[in-house]
């Protein structure tokens, strides 16, 4: 059965004349001459006008410069990429928009992240790393019974089942960019976090020949005067930011315990996790 085509859509000078507009009205138009009548591709392009007007009137950004940067970070289909999963809407508690990451870094420090699955607290937003082992259902019918996994949890948010309805999902203004991630521990409760599992200790490392000692020059082994490329969050394709080390904060700053990087041309610290050595400085 052929679909009736969606006609296309009405739009302002401003927004045909964009870059965003153009790709996905160009991804578009190939999918309806290659495939016509397989999907309504049309209605996806609306979907994707009328969710970047959202998050414009939400953000305080324009629309224009909401959907360039959709664009841009889109490396698969937009019919996968354009939907609720990926680009929620800004409401209720279970979407943040912050304006810097150094604010999002702010908010989310010193607790870790809760596990959808586990209920463990882990280090990492988007891959399990809490080290404890989920409880699962064994048998069927009256025979069914919860028991410990034989594995440790490894439950990652971007897999098929995400965050379980359980995560949150961020937005940097500063970045035109969100990700799903599990919820901060620092958002719970006072009496959330305490019945639960908290952050286990890393375990203790005996320091690298190669890795300069912390000092006040260098911080998780970057050193003042180094190329670093930093990325907001790390599963990034591209640095957002590259740059020479200006100052370094081996024990953090107050907010946040992390080593911290000063980079110039960046505003504010990173986290040094989060930046990639490109050039090792005289």
């Amino acid at each position: 059965m052929t679909r009736i085509k969606t006609p296309d859509p009405i739009v302002s000078d401003e927004i045909a004349n964009s870059a965003g507009y153009k790709s996905l009205k160009e991804a578009v138009d190939a999918d309806e001459k290659k495939s016509p009548g397989f999907h309504d591709y049309t209605e996806k392009l609306i979907w994707a006008l009328d969710r970047s007007k959202h998050y414009a009137e939400k953000t305080g950004l324009s629309q224009v410069a909401i959907l360039d940067a959709w664009e841009k970070q889109r490396d698969y289909w937009y019919m996968n990429f354009y939907q609720d999963a990926e680009l929620p809407l800004i409401e209720g508690d279970k979407v943040k928009v912050f304006d810097v990451i150094e604010d999002l870094h702010k908010s989310v420090a010193g607790f870790g992240f809760r596990c959808p699955a586990c209920d463990g607290a882990s280090r990492d937003p988007y891959a399990c790393d809490s080290g404890i082992k989920r409880m699962v259902t064994k048998g069927k019918g009256k025979k069914a019974k919860l028991v410990e996994d034989d594995k440790v949890c490894d439950w990652k948010v971007y897999g098929l089942f995400r965050d379980l309805g359980k995560g949150v999902y961020v937005f940097v203004k500063a970045e035109m960019r969100g990700n799903r991630v599990f919820k901060p521990i620092a958002w719970e409760t006072e009496e959330e976090r305490a019945s639960k599992p908290k952050l286990k200790p890393l375990p203790k490392k005996e320091p690298e020949a190669t890795v300069p000692p912390i000092s006040e020059t260098s911080a998780a082994g970057f050193m003042i005067n180094d190329e670093v490329g930093y990325k907001s969050m790390k599963d990034d394709a591209d640095f957002q930011h590259k740059g020479i080390v200006i100052e370094v904060y081996p024990d953090g700053i107050p907010s946040s315990k992390e080593p911290m990087l000063k980079i110039a041309g960046k505003s504010g610290v990173v986290l040094a996790s989060h930046c990639t050595l490109l050039k090792r400085g005289a």
